[in-house]
């Protein structure tokens, strides 16, 4: 199994309490971009990690959850509303407050539609902030994602 894939794997283990085999999870600090982008991928497609595993994570890698390379922004971001993990909203507010680029900006409203009813009212608040900076392409592809979010309990 190549490092990214078993670093992923550790930290989905530990969301579920299980621990797989020793990982030098220090290893990551000498990765390059590329690398760090295919672990943080490979974490993406874990069903479910918990807000513990969250902040262990974000403490022993603040080089990842408060970098300004906006590639691994984004995916540190889908993970991490993916997992309703509310003390990275702040982060992923500046970001999208920083930059207004479809790139970076669809995939994430994108993901807070999927989300849990506290990342809706997230979305909509971030939303408001935002949209006078969008190009108008951007501006409409997000307000069509909006419109896919389904009311709480439904």
């Amino acid at each position: 199994m190549k490092p990214a894939e078993k670093l992923a794997e550790h930290w989905a283990d530990s969301a579920h309490g299980s621990g797989s085999e020793a990982v030098d999870i220090n290893a990551i600090d000498k990765w390059h971009t590329y690398q760090t982008l295919h672990f943080l991928d490979k974490l993406l497609t874990y069903e479910k990690l918990s807000h513990k595993t969250l902040t262990a994570f974000a403490k022993e890698y603040p080089f990842i959850s408060e970098t300004h390379n906006a590639e691994i922004r984004l995916r540190w971001s889908q993970i991490t509303l993916k997992n309703n993990y509310s003390p990275d909203f702040p982060n992923i507010r500046r970001f999208l407050n920083e930059q207004g680029k479809q790139k970076y900006t669809v995939p994430l409203y994108r993901a807070m539609v999927q989300g849990s009813a506290e990342v809706h009212a997230f979305a909509e608040s971030v939303f408001s902030e935002t949209q006078a900076q969008l190009h108008v392409n951007v501006r409409d592809k997000v307000v069509r994602c909006l419109k896919e979010m389904k009311p709480a309990g439904k």
